[in-house]
């Protein structure tokens, strides 16, 4: 009865000034805003959740303080960056990696672009904000590497990142270490058939062990981050599944990738058409 009160427009209003929270199942009031105030995204008391009631943006930090069409701009943007870095680190793979195998590698069974990049996963965001630190502009800005690790830290790393409160060994000096070619990372892979292509930020954080690995030296508080994981290298014999579990960022049993290139186009079976 309270919300039907208050959005029912008063005296000669032609409109109320709140409206429901458009989450599904809450009665909360929010201020009716418009498109173009940095306002309209806010915080409804209610269910907790973050909404913007102009565009219907939810729960997405990248909304807070602008208005929708800025905010749409810039997850527009960083669509077409991680677009950009999957077609050129797809281009390193099949340079670097042939396809069933050879000169030390196992055959290759697909690659995985990591699913947040376009749904603003925490790696992303510290990657953002490492490229604000050394204003970087864009992919000719830094370079792919490879990173082995137990299958389990798979999904984890793609989520959230580096985390530099993990370092250990540490023989070339503090930092994130990745191998210079796919050989040197696989003996860190730890049995599993996963393998990460990072894209590393050039800069006085990163320095190179030639023929063995290069070491970046993410800030030890993790706000930013100079490296990101752009995409996951399926390989062995069998082939193994997915390192993805379903449901995150709602990928599905036949989930397809939101860049613009079919899945098919990296996914392909052996015979048809510590970490570095």
């Amino acid at each position: 009865m309270v919300a039907a009160y208050l959005l029912c427009p008063e005296g000669g209003a032609s409109q109320p000034a709140v409206v429901l929270c458009p989450c599904v199942g809450c009665a909360g009031l929010l201020h009716k805003r418009a498109p173009d105030r940095c306002d309209a995204y806010q915080l409804c008391s209610e269910c907790g959740n973050d909404v913007c009631v102009a565009c219907g943006a939810m729960n997405d930090g990248r909304h807070t303080g602008v208005p929708c069409a800025q905010y749409t701009q810039l997850c527009r943007d960083e669509v077409d960056l991680a677009s950009e870095l999957v077609r050129l680190g797809l281009a390193f793979v099949e340079d670097k990696w042939p396809r069933s195998g050879g000169g030390g590698l196992p055959p290759m069974r697909s690659v995985i672009p990591n699913p947040g990049l376009t749904a603003g996963c925490p790696a992303d965001t510290r990657f953002r904000g490492g490229m604000q630190l050394l204003r970087a502009t864009g992919v000719s800005s830094g370079f792919f590497a490879w990173h082995g690790t137990a299958p389990a830290a798979i999904a984890p790393i793609c989520d959230t990142g580096f985390d530099p409160k993990r370092r250990s060994g540490q023989v070339h000096g503090p930092g994130e270490y990745f191998g210079v070619d796919p050989e040197v990372s696989l003996s860190y892979c730890k049995g599993g058939g996963y393998m990460i292509v990072a894209f590393l930020l050039r800069g006085p954080h990163l320095k190179t062990q030639p023929g063995f690995c290069h070491v970046v030296d993410n800030p030890k508080d993790w706000v930013a981050s100079f490296s990101v994981p752009v995409l996951v290298v399926v390989f062995g014999d069998p082939a193994p599944p997915s390192p993805f579990p379903v449901g995150l960022y709602g990928m599905t049993e036949g989930w397809q990738t939101p860049f613009r290139w079919h899945w098919k186009v990296w996914c392909w079976a052996h015979g048809s058409g510590g970490h570095a």
